[in-house]
């Protein structure tokens, strides 16, 4: 029998995850709101809000559009207008194109970016995304 280990203590891989996935069959056209972390291994062509969560793009996975969380990891492809409030971080065959927003930008050996990029403007940003997410919830709960 194996020995009980406390969470704390026992590794990532063995401590169930708190996150949301759209797998590698999903194809979702349109908005999508999260209130906890979320992994793309799909297709994602539209606007992604996590405004407190954390976005993976899995290796494979794809986004097409806009993107405000609080962090991001891009392993598959992403392209558009991406707000992070804490950091964005391009992983190796990772590939960012478009324009974003962060305090923080980590970009490892054999990511591509091909981007405009603003680490400065990072409050303003998020008052903009922070603006359209309220709007659309606005609308969602008026419809």
């Amino acid at each position: 029998m194996e020995p009980m280990i406390p969470d704390r203590a026992r590794p990532a891989a063995a401590v169930p995850s708190r996150h949301s996935s759209l797998g590698s069959s999903f194809s979702v056209t349109g908005d999508v709101l999260c209130r906890q972390d979320l992994v793309v291994e799909g297709r994602v062509h539209g606007n992604i809000d996590l405004p407190d969560h954390a976005l993976t793009i899995a290796p494979g996975g794809r986004v097409e559009g806009r993107v405000f969380a609080r962090a991001v990891t891009v392993a598959g492809a992403f392209d558009g207008e991406m707000t992070a409030t804490t950091r964005i971080q391009v992983v190796e065959r990772g590939s960012l194109a478009g324009e974003i927003t962060c305090p923080r930008l980590l970009v490892e050996d054999g990511a591509l970016v091909q981007a405009r990029v603003d680490t400065r403007r990072t409050e303003p940003a998020v008052k903009v995304a922070q603006y359209r997410l309220e709007k659309r919830l606005a609308g969602l709960a008026a419809g």
